[in-house]
């Protein structure tokens, strides 16, 4: 009887260790998914990642030294990257969230969302009612497709429509030119955000080792004794510049229509 008793007063215990963990993710989360106002607070941190609103607009950026440098593939902070006129920031890790804002602050952004939102169910609407012989040069003749992981988040480029997903994956077809585009960038961002991902894990890998390898190189230039030995210390840090110059380069993915259009 007395060992019923303790099981039960345990599961009791932990319910409630479960019901304050549930409280306190909650709590986290509507403080990570609420704005801040700059003037009011900005990231404690050095080095931040944040989503921030500048100019009506969201962007992903770095915060390092009280000032936004927009995210650009790469890990250096460029004044050409700089962002100005920062109103708000979210403390979300834009790296590894899964989530993402759907308005900017405000109220007036909030209405805006609903706006867009309510337009383009009714757009959505009068689209899969109209007749099949209206509006057929919006529609695309060879369907883009896309592949998307919803656990995940990982998207990829399809197969044709007749074709089925990858397993783990739903099918996303997109009919009009618009769509494509929408998916198209969806697909660029997560690319990018994926190779970042891998370039800061190799940094946090690799960085150390080529510090190391840099000072014992110019240890070497400054204690060489040959012009000879100088000269070939000095083309292997240019060979090794190259080297990082390659990592640093990311590419982006368009479709063949959006790569015509702007000219790459």
């Amino acid at each position: 009887m007395s060992t019923s008793i303790d099981r039960i007063l345990s599961l009791q215990s932990e319910i409630v260790e479960l019901k304050r963990q549930r409280k306190e993710e909650k709590r986290a989360a509507k403080i990570e998914n609420k704005w801040v106002n700059t003037k009011k607070r900005t990231p404690e941190a050095d080095t931040w990642r944040a989503i921030v609103w500048a100019n009506g607009e969201m962007e992903l950026c770095w915060h390092n030294q009280g000032k936004w440098y927009a995210f650009d593939g790469t890990w250096f902070f460029t004044e050409k990257e700089r962002v100005e006129g920062v109103s708000h920031w979210m403390a979300k890790d834009w790296l590894y969230t899964k989530e993402w804002p759907l308005y900017g602050p405000g109220l007036k952004n909030y209405l805006r969302y609903q706006w867009l939102r309510l337009t383009q169910t009714a757009a959505d609407m009068a689209n899969d009612l109209r007749p099949g012989g209206w509006g057929r040069k919006a529609q695309l003749d060879k369907k883009v497709v896309y592949f998307r992981n919803e656990k995940t988040g990982e998207i990829r480029m399809g197969l044709p429509e007749s074709f089925p997903a990858t397993k783990g994956f739903h099918k996303i077809v997109c009919n009009t030119a618009h769509e494509a585009e929408v998916w198209s960038d969806r697909l660029r961002q997560y690319n990018l955000r994926k190779e970042s991902k891998k370039d800061e894990e190799r940094e946090a890998i690799e960085g150390e080792y080529r510090k190391e390898h840099r000072s014992h190189i110019h240890h070497l230039m400054a204690n060489s004794h040959s012009k000879y030995g100088k000269e070939f210390l000095r083309r292997h840090l240019e060979r090794m510049d190259r080297a990082e110059e390659r990592q640093r380069m990311t590419r982006e993915e368009y479709l063949h229509s959006e790569g015509y259009e702007r000219g790459r």
